[in-house]
């Protein structure tokens, strides 16, 4: 199990599901995980989820496992994509901040230049 969840962890999780228009049950059959569980993460009444629920939970909102256990909030977009929080898997939560901001950076270089590419009409 990982710590104490903060208590604002079923709040983002309940902000999540409205933005993308899914209910408990819809978020219980998409993590494959009991709606029952769901139901106590969101309430409150379980602080202590396992990594795994978190992951799944997570990756069904296309959000970070750190976003949903930190207190940080702001612009999804600014936040790193679930494939790229894979990627790195266990090694992202163990950066400390100033290196995960350079990571975003980084992501966010790469996708400009991408982008730009993409609108000038180049090739790769």
């Amino acid at each position: 199990m990982v710590g104490q969840v903060k208590g604002h962890v079923g709040e983002k999780i309940m902000e999540l599901m409205a933005s993308l228009g899914l209910s408990q049950a819809d978020l219980a059959r998409e993590t494959d995980l009991p709606a029952a569980t769901i139901s106590r993460i969101v309430s409150g009444q379980r602080t202590n989820p396992r990594l795994e629920t978190l992951q799944r939970i997570a990756k069904a909102l296309k959000v970070p496992v750190d976003y949903l256990c930190s207190s940080r909030t702001g612009q999804l977009d600014e936040l790193v994509d679930p494939e790229i929080e894979l990627f790195f898997s266990s090694e992202w939560h163990c950066l400390p901040e100033d290196e995960k901001d350079w990571v975003k950076r980084v992501i966010r270089m790469v996708r400009e230049r991408r982008d730009a590419r993409r609108t000038d009409g180049g090739g790769s």
